[in-house]
Parts: C-alpha cells; sequence; structure tokens
C-alpha cells in the first residue's frame, strides 16, 4: 500500500484465522527515495509512453521490495494496492500504479490487485474501502478517522455504514512544511508556533467541496490544486499557515463528525502529530466526542492491514467494497487475482 502522502510504501504480513481474527506477523516502511517522489509528484508531465514506463518501472520496484520483505516467510497471497495515480470515478476510473500480472510473475505468489474498478463500474466511488477492515477487525466505535494524505471517515450506525472523503490533511501540511526543507511537521512544532489567518481560514472554508453530500472521494491531484497551491501561494508566515491549516482540517472533521457520535479511532500519519490531535479534541470536546489513539502499529499500518483482509475476503468469496459507502448499485467481491 503506498498513500498520498508519499511518505513510502507499507507492507504487513498478516495471519487469518477468520475474517474477524487475524496476527499481523511483521511489517515495515520503506521511504520512498527522492527519486521516486519526484516522478510519482510529477507524473502528469509525462505523454502515454512515459505513463507506462512509469508503472512497468514502479511496478519492478514493488515486487523486489516483496520479495525482499517476504524472505524465506511462506506466503498464500500478495494483496497489493499500488499507488494511485488519478481516481476520478465520476468520469468512470481510477488508476492504481502497480501490475498484480507481474508482480504475481516474479515472486511466484498468488497477486490480488485492482480493488476498486468494479465498484466504479458499478456507478460507484471506488471509495473509501476503509469500512471493511473497521466492520471485520476493529468494530468497537462509533467512527474511524483516517488521518492520512487525504482525510476521511467513517460512521458505523446500527450495521449500516456511511463513509466518505473528508479534506486534505498531511498532503497539505507536508507540502507546508518542504517549504522550511523538513519533510513534515514532526508533532506538528511548526504549527503550535503559529497563529490561525482568520481571513485565510474562512476562505478555504468556502470551497464547495465541503457542503457536497456525500458518497464523495477525492484525486491527489485535484487536492493539490484546490486545496493546497491556494495555500503554498499565501505570503504569509509558514508557521502561520500551518497553524491555520490545523485549523482547518480540525474544522472540517468536526463537521463531518455527525451528533450522536462518542468514540473516534484515528489512525494514520497523522495522528503521529500531537498538536493537530490536540487541536481536534479541542475541537471536539463540547460535543463529548473522545478522539482514541491506537497502538502505533495499527495507527501506521491500518491500511496494509486493510489490504491484507481485502485479498483475504476476495478469495473466500465474501463482499469487500460496500455500495452504502460508495454509491455503487450493490456489494461487490472485490480484486483480480493473478496466479
Amino acid at each position: 500500500m503506498s498513500g498520498s502522502s508519499l511518505d513510502g510504501l507499507d507492507m504487513a504480513l498478516c495471519d487469518f484465522r477468520d475474517e474477524h481474527h487475524f496476527t499481523m506477523l511483521k511489517s515495515t516502511c520503506i521511504p520512498f527515495s527522492a527519486e521516486w517522489i519526484d516522478r510519482l509528484e510529477h507524473f502528469d508531465s509525462l505523454d502515454l509512453h512515459g505513463m507506462c514506463q512509469l508503472d512497468a518501472d514502479f511496478t519492478k520496484y514493488l515486487a523486489s521490495q516483496v520479495i525482499e520483505f517476504i524472505g524465506e516467510d511462506a506466503i498464500n497471497y500478495i494483496a497489493s494496492h499500488g499507488h494511485t495515480l488519478v481516481h476520478s470515478p465520476t468520469d468512470g476510473y481510477s488508476y492504481q500504479l502497480g501490475q498484480g500480472a507481474y508482480i504475481a510473475a516474479h515472486t511466484g505468489i498468488p497477486v490480488i490487485s485492482e480493488f476498486r474498478l468494479q465498484d466504479i463500474a458499478k456507478g460507484g466511488q471506488g471509495a473509501p474501502i476503509a469500512p471493511v477492515v473497521e466492520t471485520f477487525l476493529f468494530p468497537d466505535y462509533d467512527a474511524y478517522l483516517n488521518l492520512g494524505g487525504i482525510c476521511n471517515i467513517s460512521i458505523h450506525d446500527a450495521g449500516a455504514v456511511t463513509a466518505y472523503d473528508i479534506g486534505p490533511c498531511n498532503q497539505l501540511l507536508n507540502a507546508l512544511a518542504l517549504l522550511l526543507g523538513q519533510d513534515y511537521d514532526k508533532g506538528g512544532q511548526l504549527a503550535s508556533q503559529g497563529v490561525v489567518l482568520q481571513q485565510l481560514l474562512h476562505k478555504s472554508l468556502a470551497h464547495p467541496f465541503y457542503a457536497q453530500p456525500h458518497p464523495k472521494s477525492l484525486d491527489n491531484s485535484y487536492v493539490m490544486k484546490e486545496f493546497v497551491t491556494p495555500i503554498l501561494l499565501s505570503e504569509d508566515s509558514v508557521e502561520d499557515r500551518l497553524r491555520t491549516s490545523t485549523a482547518l482540517i480540525s474544522k472540517i472533521i468536526n463537521d463531518a463528525i455527525p451528533d450522536g457520535v462518542s468514540s473516534v479511532l484515528a489512525t494514520g500519519g497523522g495522528a503521529h502529530n500531537t498538536f493537530l490531535i490536540e487541536s481536534l479534541r479541542a475541537a471536539t470536546s463540547s460535543r463529548g466526542i473522545s478522539i482514541i489513539i491506537p497502538d502505533k502499529e495499527v495507527i501506521d499500518y491500518k491500511e496494509a492491514i486493510l489490504m491484507a483482509l481485502m485479498g483475504y475476503l476476495r478469495v473466500n468469496n465474501i463482499p469487500n467494497v460496500y455500495c452504502s459507502v460508495t454509491g455503487a448499485s450493490s456489494d461487490t467481491i472485490s480484486g483480480a487475482i493473478y496466479l
């Protein structure tokens, strides 16, 4: 699994007793090199040949990293999400780098991939897909936040699941931190030194995406163009823009949490940002909402665990993408299997 924050390739080796019980045997995150970050960030400058070459090269990279990670372990299946380049379900497509057929051929292990396409073919958003891991493996909360490059939410209410992308998160914060030569704002230390720029905050909150009804999902390029670039172009201090962005993220998340929710499990890289979590707790505390931060292993590898579960459900013919979340015509047993 590789996310929109471009921090690296997440891998988890999971042993399932059934769809409700698993053990994570080992995990790792392989940081992307500067070259890979540059290639993934600037894919939109490529022609068709260049795009195909990028996919081929990234697939070879995935296969080599998987082989090294597996080592001598006995593996039944590889579940691979790949790296999303473009996501436009209203136009009928979502494109992830990483060809399952090649990975299967070079590892000798069956590969399950292409987890979003069938849902999109049924008229769905192809996202979010995280609710399945919450339903089966982490069922004890009212709602779930993923604080990745994009923040999204899942709300579980009496068996009904609602989930959608909320807006920018680490993609925005990391872009600002880079202006000061840092890959990310560790613990939100830079943001804590700034002040909220009310005019910039109100202008950012006025974006029409926030008022759109769900189901809805976001594309990385759209996030960069619509949410990140306007704040990058501001001439205010980086610290003030980081503080304002933290307030923005906290506000849109608070607005997304419906009344009646009392416990929210927060995962993803943003859960390590202590200032962001403090800001989010301050925004939600008056509503009696508890923001719960799990063990580091769950924070960092929930999405890799999700892909393992998606693969497990696929080979056992159990639905793994929910139409109540995506807006598709029916639930889907999603994923192509390459032997």
